[in-house]
Formats: C-alpha cells, structure tokens, sequence
C-alpha cells in the first residue's frame, strides 16, 4: 500500500518527486504515532468494541472521498500535467531571452 501512495504522489508532484514521497512518509508516520496514543487511551476509557465501532465509523465517512478520487482523480490529473506543460512553456521564452542577454 504505501507505495501504491508513493506513485501516487509522485504523479501529482512530478518534479518533485523526492519531497513528495518524503513528505508522504513523515505523514505516514505521524499518523501512525498518534493513532497508536489514541487507540490505547481509547480502549482504557471507552472499551475495545466502542474504541473499533468510533475508528470503523471513521473510515466509513472517509469512504466515500477514495470514491471521488476513483472517479475524477483521472481527470484532475490530466488537467494538474496540463497546466504543468503550460507553465513550462511560458517559462521557455523568458529563460531563452535571459541566457541570450
């Protein structure tokens, strides 16, 4: 999975593909400790099955966003290398007329 995550971001930031897959993993970890502190805390407080029914619930409402990005995230990629490709041409004529001065 995480590197499934790690393509992932390196299509959306391509010429950055280092600073995407680092910042993708100091997410992951992160989430990783805090979900641990939490998860142990929970279980003290609420018990085991509310602890699970809470973290179920949450990934059921986080569900749907994994659909939308299913659905359009083809588009929107093709539409983030667009305006990429644009943003280097407009810089091509400013850097020719720079080195050629």
């Amino acid at each position: 999975m995480n590197k499934i995550i790690s393509v992932f971001l390196v299509d959306l930031y391509p010429t950055a593909p280092a600073t995407a897959t680092a910042s993708g993993n100091l997410c992951r970890c992160m989430f990783g400790a805090i979900s641990t502190s939490f998860i142990e805390i929970m279980i003290t407080k609420l018990g085991v099955g509310w602890t699970f029914t809470i973290w179920g619930t949450a990934c059921c409402i986080c569900f749907p966003l994994l659909m939308i990005e299913r659905r359009w995230g083809y588009k929107w990629r093709l539409a983030r290398f667009e305006d990429l490709v644009k943003k280097k041409e407009q810089e091509r004529p400013q850097n020719e007329a720079s080195t050629t001065a």
